[in-house]
């Protein structure tokens, strides 16, 4: 979670500071530690094998159930997207993110930091793109380089399916909910 944070950090400084594009830069870095991982697999002791032997307490949380029926996963999601959608509608930070996406220009002029917003979004989306790579992990208990590899444009379109407007303007945490549900 935490390689996935600095990796958030890097895109929001290239993207804030150098005015690259979100989409190529993301998909630059993408390119980057995919290429990483590829070669930190083929060492040993993995030699191009998935991770196995991982521990039980690690595992429960995307195999456990609580009371026998309900899975922590779940549970998990549940209170990351509360969380999430609380920064969003009940603080000061998600309300520059809103005004953000409307006009940079007129958000600099009111006084927001525009650069210090933009690279806390990128990490804020990162770490949480990383606790879901470990839940992915937890859930299969043989996590490899290769997890997603080629899903994102499946991802892209599961968003789009479900409601997440493709040209902005519906931001909501409501409004991913049934792009989450299609993807799975």
């Amino acid at each position: 979670m935490f390689i996935a944070l600095f990796f958030g950090l890097l895109n929001g400084a290239i993207v804030a500071k150098l005015n690259v594009p979100p989409f190529i830069t993301t998909l630059a870095t993408m390119v980057v530690a995919y290429g990483v991982t590829s070669i930190n697999f083929k060492l040993p002791p993995n030699n191009s094998r998935p991770i196995s032997g991982l521990r039980d307490d690690f595992t429960y949380l995307g195999t456990g159930n609580i009371y026998g029926f309900m899975p922590v996963i779940v549970i998990i999601t549940f209170i990351v997207c509360i969380a999430v959608w609380y920064l969003q509608n009940k603080t000061v930070f998600g309300k520059n993110v809103f005004a953000i996406s409307g006009s940079r220009d007129a958000v600099k002029l009111s006084g927001i930091n525009v650069t210090f917003t933009v690279i806390v979004i990128f990490a804020l989306a990162s770490a949480l793109i990383g606790m879901a790579g470990m839940m992915e992990a937890a859930c299969t208990g043989g996590p490899t380089n290769n997890y997603g590899v080629r899903n994102e444009l499946d991802a892209i379109a599961a968003c789009v399916v479900g409601g997440v407007s493709s040209s902005g303007g519906v931001g909501t945490v409501e409004a991913s909910f049934p792009a989450c549900s299609s993807f799975r």
